[in-house]
């Protein structure tokens, strides 16, 4: 019989050891270089352990995400400048702003799961105060479409080259809407030709995007 358990944290586990499984995870799903090293990872556990979230089925771990919370008030354009470059040393215990740094799945379907079920989470307030979550969607499907990043054309946030693709429907499918699209927003996925889609929606209750 299958069973499937959701965790956040690191539920009195070491960052040692949480972070050892997390990398093992990442070298299965990811490209080296889109991979996070156990150094990074590592530190961003030692930074908000809370921003974890587990997926384990039959008592394998099949699929992670990270968040942090940062400040609102600021701009942000690309991953890089929501996640101070991945090392997430921009974290603020009070920031209303939650932002979603990583996902990482053996299958599709286990990320898409795992985001649903962590997302209804935060949506009803999770996480106390936040008000707003963000993520940089990849878009895979682009360079199935397109050879090179001089061949895509210009496209509004909702075009239907974007809305169909796989990884923006799974945000789309939680509410999430597209705010900003960055032609260079992150350069090391050449499946997405470098784009990315800022997307996001409001929690807790809160009503003006």
């Amino acid at each position: 019989m299958d069973s499937y358990i959701l965790m956040n944290g690191l539920c009195n586990q070491s960052v040692d050891c949480v972070s050892k499984e997390i990398r093992n995870l990442e070298e299965c799903a990811w490209k080296k270089e889109l991979g996070a090293s156990l150094e990074l990872i590592k530190k961003r556990l030692n930074i908000f352990p809370n921003g974890l979230w587990r997926l384990y089925h039959n008592a394998k771990l099949v699929s992670y995400m990270y968040y942090i919370r940062i400040d609102e008030r600021k701009k942000y354009y690309s991953w890089f400048d929501y996640c101070d470059n991945g090392t997430c040393e921009n974290f603020k215990n009070d920031g209303k702003l939650l932002f979603g740094v990583s996902i990482g799945s053996i299958e599709k379907h286990m990320g898409n799961y795992l985001f649903s079920m962590g997302m209804d989470k935060i949506i009803e307030g999770y996480y106390k105060n936040v008000e707003k979550v963000c993520m940089c969607s990849r878009i895979p499907s682009l360079s199935r479409s397109f050879k090179r990043i001089e061949d895509v054309p210009c496209l509004e946030l909702n075009d239907e080259i974007l809305m169909r693709d796989h990884v923006v429907k799974m945000f789309l499918n939680k509410g999430c809407k597209p705010m900003e699209l960055c032609k260079d927003g992150y350069y090391l996925d050449q499946e997405s030709l470098g784009y990315s889609l800022t997307m996001g929606r409001l929690v807790n209750g809160n009503s003006s995007l």
